[in-house]
């Protein structure tokens, strides 16, 4: 809508439909200028950005360093310093797992994030996602059991996909407790096929649903929280399965673990081939 000099301004239109007296139906319009809210956001994400792409670059250095120390890589440290060193390497590399977060979804946001799609064995890929993450679930004392996998192709890009299952086997693992199981299997549905991962842990509690994949979402925000996280994760797994022709969804009972799901078109050549 043109301001007072003429610019476009963007307005919040909300309508509200009533009947009067005479069971006449009448609609209240009611504009609100958002410009204020609209470059408080703009200034936030532009913050976000900045500080992000400057700490990278450091933080990049000093999680080298500290990662040739905790390997002996420039001699033996004693026992102590070894220790400190070990946990100063893992905090760095959390930190820069945060710092990634909030940069992958600036660019999803603003569509700047590439994507290469090809088509890849579904199995291959989990098989790949499950390796990487494994040491992560020993740290956790968390096994992963890899269930059913159907044998068929999913046109997808094998990095940003490799993201999105690593969110949710991390957040799997995360949530379970110690010498549980995570389970990653598939299912057919209405033609796509679902990966599964489901985790036996406390569930997800319903109230929590409406607000589960947006940003900075935490079932316990607290600062007295058992388990860290930017909140970021689904988040960026919603956006990266949207622009791969996907989606992502769930499934809970409180005290019984969660079920989430990525669910994929099958790829056509890999359709070709099972009517062979």
């Amino acid at each position: 809508m043109p301001g007072p000099d003429q610019t476009l301004k963007p307005m919040m239109l909300q309508g509200l439909r009533l009947e009067t007296l005479n069971s006449e139906s009448v609609v209240w319009m009611i504009t609100e200028d958002i410009s204020e809210q609209k470059q408080a956001d703009r200034l936030k994400n532009e913050f976000v950005s900045t500080v992000s792409h400057e700490l990278r670059t450091p933080l990049t250095s000093i999680s080298g360093s500290l990662g040739l120390l905790a390997n002996n890589a420039v001699g033996q440290l004693p026992e102590k310093a070894s220790k400190l060193a070990n946990i100063a390497y893992r905090n760095s590399r959390q930190l820069a797992l945060l710092i990634n977060d909030l940069l992958d979804i600036e660019k999803l946001a603003a569509g700047k994030m590439p994507f290469v799609l090809d088509e890849y064995p579904l199995p291959q890929l989990i098989r790949e996602c499950v390796e990487n993450i494994e040491p992560y679930a020993r740290d956790r004392d968390v096994r992963i059991n890899i269930g059913h996998m159907a044998d068929v192709q999913v046109q997808v890009d094998q990095h940003r996909f490799h993201q999105a299952v690593t969110n949710l086997l991390s957040n799997a693992i995360k949530f379970s407790t110690k010498n549980s199981r995570v389970d990653i299997f598939t299912e057919s549905h209405e033609g796509c096929v679902r990966l599964c991962i489901r985790d036996h842990g406390e569930g997800i509690a319903p109230e929590f649903r409406e607000r589960i994949f947006q940003k900075f979402s935490q079932a316990d925000a607290s600062d007295r929280r058992a388990n860290g996280g930017t909140g970021l994760g689904l988040a960026i797994t919603r956006e990266l399965m949207l622009n791969m022709k996907g989606t992502v969804d769930y499934a809970s009972t409180p005290g019984e673990g969660a079920v989430f799901w990525l669910e994929l078109p099958i790829a056509h050549r890999a359709v070709e081939q099972a009517l062979d």
